[in-house]
């Protein structure tokens, strides 16, 4: 459930949330910081 709520926060999220997901690429669960990755990638992908 947190992975999901991280990466929507990825695709939803603003220039404001990317520090937060920044903090989870480094989470002790490899599926949290997983989803941290994908969801910067997706604020890529929209410019952010």
């Amino acid at each position: 459930m947190r992975s999901a709520a991280v990466v929507t926060l990825g695709e939803t999220g603003g220039p404001e949330d990317r520090e937060l997901i920044e903090s989870f690429t480094f989470d002790n669960d490899r599926q949290i910081a997983a989803a941290a990755k994908l969801a910067l990638e997706k604020m890529d992908a929209r410019g952010l």
